[in-house]
C-alpha cells in the first residue's frame, strides 16, 4: 500500500513520552502507515538508542511491519537495505542543507532546498549568530530531489520534528521508506 501512494503527508503527534508519526493520503483521516518513537528523555531513561531503527507499520490495523527506518537508511520487511540518505550544510556557517538520497538500482538523487527560506538559511555566517537557530524552529523548507535519470520527489519539511511533512512523488520507483528517512535526517 505504501509504495502505491504518490502524494502523502506525515503528521507528528507529540505525546508525553513519545511521538507518533502518521502517514496520511489526501482526503483520508485514516493513516496508511505509522511510525512510533520515544522522546529523548524517555530514551535516556529507558536506555534506548535515539538513532535506532524505527518500525514502519502498514495494513488495515497498522500491524504489518513494512520495514524500518532511521535518520540515515531504510530497510525492507526482510531487513535488506534499500538505500540511505546523507545530509550536509550548503556552506560553512550556514543553516541550509544539501541532501543526497541513494537507492539501490536508482542511483543518487540530490535534494536541493528552494524558495525564500532556503535562501535565508544558506547565508554564510548565520550559524554563528546568536538566536539564529530559532529561525529553524519556525521556518519550513521545500526540498526538490532530482537526478539525471529520475524526476524524483518533492518534500516540504518544517524545521524541527513536530510539524507536518508533505511529499509529492514524481517517480514511482522511489522507495517510500527511504523518503520517510528524510523526516529524521540531521
Amino acid at each position: 500500500m505504501l509504495e502505491n501512494i504518490s502524494e502523502f503527508k506525515v503528521v507528528a503527534r507529540l505525546g508525553v513520552r513519545d511521538t507518533t508519526f502518521d502517514v496520511l493520503v489526501p482526503g483520508s483521516g485514516r493513516p496508511v502507515a505509522r511510525i512510533h518513537r520515544r522522546d529523548k528523555l524517555s530514551s535516556l531513561v529507558w536506555g534506548d538508542d535515539l538513532d535506532c531503527d524505527l518500525g514502519v507499520y502498514t495494513g488495515p490495523n497498522l500491524d504489518y511491519r513494512a520495514g524500518s527506518i532511521n535518520s540515515r537508511s531504510a530497510y525492507d520487511a526482510d531487513g535488506r537495505s534499500v538505500g540511505y540518505v546523507d545530509s550536509r550544510k550548503t556552506r560553512l556557517g550556514s543553516l541550509g542543507r544539501i541532501r543526497e538520497l541513494r537507492q539501490d538500482g536508482l542511483g543518487k538523487l540530490v535534494g536541493k532546498e528552494v524558495g525564500a527560506s532556503a535562501k535565508f538559511m544558506s547565508r554564510r555566517g548565520l550559524d554563528f549568530v546568536p538566536l539564529a537557530g530559532l529561525a529553524t524552529m519556525i521556518a519550513k523548507v521545500d526540498v526538490h530531489f532530482r537526478s539525471d535519470s529520475s524526476p524524483g520527489f518533492d518534500m516540504v519539511k518544517p524545521f524541527g520534528r513536530a510539524g507536518t511533512n508533505y511529499f509529492s512523488v514524481h517517480d514511482a520507483r522511489i522507495n517510500r521508506l527511504l523518503m520517510l528517512c528524510c523526516i529524521f535526517e540531521e
